[in-house]
């Protein structure tokens, strides 16, 4: 899957810190802040506490922030607490997240007018859970139903359909589809090559991805030479000791 960084494909509309954070914050207080919190307040508490995550207790607070406002219908809230439940890499908070984000999706189908909901963001972020589940099977057809929402948008977001795409090549290679993948990566790249500045993370990504289903296809010299470019993108990107770029080097040097 494309990094679990650049999951989300909307923008996050992050309100002002509320004066408890904005003073350093008394967490005690605004736990309980946010149990009895209205559905706008817990979204702007969650955003607050999402943008200012220094504090090892905030992602908790957010993710209970999201939660309170999710429990009163917002789609959003849904789907970023969903994304904070990944982030946990625990078997327990994946199938949380699932019934979250299928949440949304049913509240989506049955009449709820939120943007989102014409948006592929809930399809892709299903997907994502999915793969954290190993239903690889059914992350693909999540990947298709937001491939079929993207492509429905008018204009038709390039970019967001080469991230979809990229999700599902990244599908492919796990499963063993792999001239699929190879062709479903090589179309997302050079549709992001198309559409985006030179030197974009996101380029790295697909580069990355795409190396991964070469390797897999024994295809060594191609795999090393786009892990070579990917980890180029983000040495300059993110300093050559980052993890990320680490990593890219151990995907060469196995090459």
């Amino acid at each position: 899957m494309a990094r679990a960084v650049w999951v989300l494909c909307f923008a996050l509309l992050m309100a002002a810190a509320p004066e408890a954070l904005a003073q350093g914050g008394d967490m005690t207080g605004l736990a309980g802040r946010i149990a009895v919190s209205s559905r706008e307040e817990a979204v702007r508490l969650g955003d607050a506490l999402y943008a200012g995550n220094g504090m090892p207790q905030d992602s908790a607070l957010a993710l209970a922030a999201y939660e309170r406002a999710a429990a009163q219908g917002d789609i959003r809230a849904h789907l970023m607490a969903s994304f904070l439940l990944r982030g946990k890499l625990d078997p327990a908070a994946f199938h949380k997240a699932q019934i979250l984000v299928q949440r949304a999706i049913d509240l989506c189908a049955t009449g709820a007018t939120d943007p989102l909901c014409q948006h592929p963001a809930p399809w892709r972020e299903l997907s994502y859970v999915q793969a954290g589940l190993f239903q690889f099977g059914d992350a693909l057809e999540a990947s298709r139903k937001a491939l079929a929402v993207a492509q429905r948008a008018s204009p038709v977001d390039a970019v967001i359909v080469a991230l979809i795409r990229q999700d599902m090549g990244s599908v492919m290679t796990r499963i063993g589809q792999l001239p699929e993948a190879v062709t479903m990566l090589e179309a997302a790249l050079s549709a992001l090559e198309q559409n985006l500045p030179a030197g974009d993370q996101q380029i790295a990504f697909a580069l990355s991805d795409l190396g991964m289903a070469y390797q897999h296809s024994g295809r060594d010299t191609d795999a090393v030479t786009v892990e070579r470019r990917a980890a180029a993108i983000l040495t300059t990107a993110l300093g050559e000791n980052h993890g990320t770029v680490g990593g890219l080097h151990n995907n060469i040097g196995w090459g």
